[in-house]
């Protein structure tokens, strides 16, 4: 698949490579147009819902491969860090997720960086196009490749090796307090009525205000609901303090 954004000449390009290469070892193709009208998430998180969008209307019950490869972590772990991200952006890229109502599989994305796909391609000779939007810098994302970790790895070795250890106790963690909040869960009972939830909040007051956050987590994030902020969470907690305090 190779989804057409119409935001500058290289697409072209890029298309008509994908229609070569395809070509060549017989592979069925699908060109998909979008449209960036409206930014309002932004060029890269844009793009990329309009991109999954258009490719989850013809993926159906197959398995959507991505390439994205070490760097992308690393680059997606920065990037939260400058956000101020909880636990769950220190994860990095999973390999394997279910998104737009696609599974989508992530074969390179713990294994390979892209000095050594680069390196394969030279080897075998095989031919590649480089995105030139990747070294301008009018995203973020391009501001943490091209300046960010150069600067860092000038001067801290092995930088990579250090934020893929991060990302994995940071998947550790995230295991641990989820486990823990399934216990929390049983002995508050946790129970679901519609768009309600009723819980006992005598223990949740107990566990502490650390536990008591992780638990609401847990709760309302797992509902297919909005991601809560942390500014909810405290507000949840004076909630609960307040009633037992009545």
């Amino acid at each position: 698949v190779y989804v057409h954004h119409h935001v500058n000449h290289h697409d072209d390009v890029e298309e008509e490579f994908c229609r070569t290469l395809c070509n060549i070892y017989n592979i069925h193709l699908d060109i998909l147009d979008v449209t960036l009208d409206v930014l309002n998430k932004g060029f890269e998180n844009t793009a990329r819902e309009a991109r999954y969008t258009a490719i989850s209307k013809i993926i159906g019950e197959s398995v959507l491969l991505l390439g994205h490869h070490i760097d992308d972590t690393i680059e997606t772990v920065l990037q939260n860090i400058f956000r101020g991200t909880g636990i769950n952006g220190l994860c990095g890229i999973k390999e394997k997720t279910f998104n737009f109502g696609m599974h989508i599989y992530r074969p390179l994305v713990n294994y390979v960086n892209k000095n050594q796909i680069r390196k394969y391609m030279h080897t075998h000779d095989l031919a590649y196009v480089e995105d030139e939007s990747n070294t301008q810098l009018f995203t973020k994302r391009n501001v943490v490749r091209n300046i960010v970790i150069p600067l860092l790895t000038s001067h801290y070795v092995d930088i990579d090796k250090a934020i893929l250890h991060l990302v994995q106790k940071a998947n550790e963690s995230v295991v641990l307090h989820e486990n823990l909040a399934q216990i929390d869960a049983c002995n508050s009972q946790v129970t679901y009525y519609g768009n309600h939830i009723r819980f006992y909040h005598y223990y949740i007051r107990s566990c502490g205000i650390v536990r008591c956050k992780n638990l609401f987590y847990y709760i309302f994030n797992g509902r297919n609901q909005p991601k809560l902020k942390s500014v909810t969470v405290d507000n949840i907690i004076k909630t609960v303090d307040k009633h037992i305090d009545d």
